[in-house]
């Protein structure tokens, strides 16, 4: 043990320790937290997120009932899981559905803006980083490729959500985590 005076005496520990606990400070404010939901706020966007995209896919079948599927119909949408690493793919599915968006309107179909509007932000609620902001080339000359490529890709959003959502669900129960009980402490 030492002794009072050699405690009290300057050395180089001191210096280094104040030294060490200002740059750590300084380096932990540069990095900052990323940002994201908590679990419990991307349990909610990703569960509105599931019932817009299964509504929005069934609707528009319902309106195009007679469209004949086309050759390669499966467009290429990547799915994601909750993340900071989901960002790429969520800029994807976002560029997707400013295509679609356009689309739409191209074809008069201004039943589905709202929808998609809020579907794109609920999308980048989800993101925890800007990323670059990807767009999707080639636009389908034909009205009917256009409905063809829409209904693909809602398609393809609602079997993705659909998988995300249960994942995420099985995630948080083998974690131990209950939002339904936080969000009733909320409400009291």
């Amino acid at each position: 043990m030492l002794s009072p005076a050699a405690a009290l005496r300057p050395g180089p520990a001191k210096p280094a320790l104040l030294l060490l606990c200002c740059v750590g400070t300084w380096l932990s404010t540069l990095a900052g937290p990323l940002r994201g939901p908590s679990l419990c706020d991307t349990k909610t966007i990703l569960e509105n997120l599931q019932f817009e995209a299964n509504n929005l896919n069934k609707h528009y079948e319902l309106g195009e009932r007679g469209l004949p599927p086309s050759e390669g119909e499966s467009h290429w949408l990547p799915c994601f899981t909750p993340g900071p690493q989901a960002a790429n793919n969520i800029s994807v599915i976002q560029a997707y559905f400013q295509k679609v968006k356009k689309l739409s309107l191209e074809l008069n179909h201004q039943t589905y803006q709202k929808e998609l509007d809020v579907i794109i932000k609920r999308l980048h609620d989800l993101r925890y980083e800007d990323s670059p902001e990807p767009s999707i080339s080639g636009t389908p000359d034909q009205n009917i490729d256009k409905k063809q490529f829409i209904r693909a890709v809602f398609r393809e959003f609602s079997k993705c959500m659909n998988t995300t959502y249960k994942a995420f669900e099985e995630k948080l129960k083998a974690e131990g985590k209950d939002c339904a009980r936080k969000r009733q402490r909320r409400l009291q």
